[in-house]
């Protein structure tokens, strides 16, 4: 995965946890929403440093950098012309092992119709969206808009925060989909969506 992939998951992720927890009850999901929002910030910074580098290699002047940042010529080229801040540059950690497997097994059962496990690890908020309804009905459209599942690429994995990210590109036998679970550190799905490959 490139780092604009890598990127672009990161701030979609983070983003989504931090709208999340700020539209349900204050104080719900605090370690994870907390986690997202801080993570949010390190990918911020992350993205302004790559946005940066792409805007100079493309012939844009400090002046221009530092105009659309709002700060002088001096204080854009001090702080993007340097060494990188070991903040932007580090590795990031890898994820669990065990939660990689349980994500996987929630797609799995996504695919194979198997409803119940799904909701055993669904969070409380996921619950309240489903309603009395439960997840099931929110998987009831898959197959008409995507078709049979055929095969699962190797997923891409990321750890966002103390959230676990994993993302599949899916087979299907009217059009293809992205599939994305996102899991808590103890192993609370906060999210399982499919999206058209073009919107993903």
């Amino acid at each position: 995965m490139d780092n604009r992939s890598r990127l672009r998951d990161e701030v979609t992720v983070s983003s989504a946890l931090c709208l999340s927890a700020l539209a349900d009850e204050p104080g719900a999901q605090a370690e994870q929403s907390l986690s997202a929002a801080s993570h949010l910030v390190d990918a911020a910074e992350r993205t302004l440093h790559q946005l940066v580098t792409d805007a100079r290699a493309s012939g844009m002047t400090w002046a221009a950098v530092g105009d659309s940042l709002g700060i002088s010529r001096q204080a854009a080229q001090k702080r993007f012309g340097g060494q990188v801040p070991q903040k932007v540059t580090r590795d990031l950690p890898s994820a669990p092992p065990e939660l990689v497997e349980l994500a996987e097994g929630l797609l799995d059962d996504a695919v194979s119709g198997r409803f119940d496990r799904i909701e055993q690890h669904a969070s409380a908020h996921l619950r309240k969206l489903a309603g009395a309804a439960g997840l099931a009905r929110s998987f009831e459209p898959l197959a008409t808009m995507y078709g049979d599942f055929v095969s699962r690429a190797e997923p891409q994995v990321q750890l966002i925060g103390t959230v676990v990210y994993v993302s599949a590109i899916e087979q299907r036998t009217v059009k293809p989909a992205r599939a994305e679970v996102t899991l808590a550190a103890d192993g609370t799905l906060l999210g399982l969506s499919y999206l058209d490959i073009d919107s993903a």
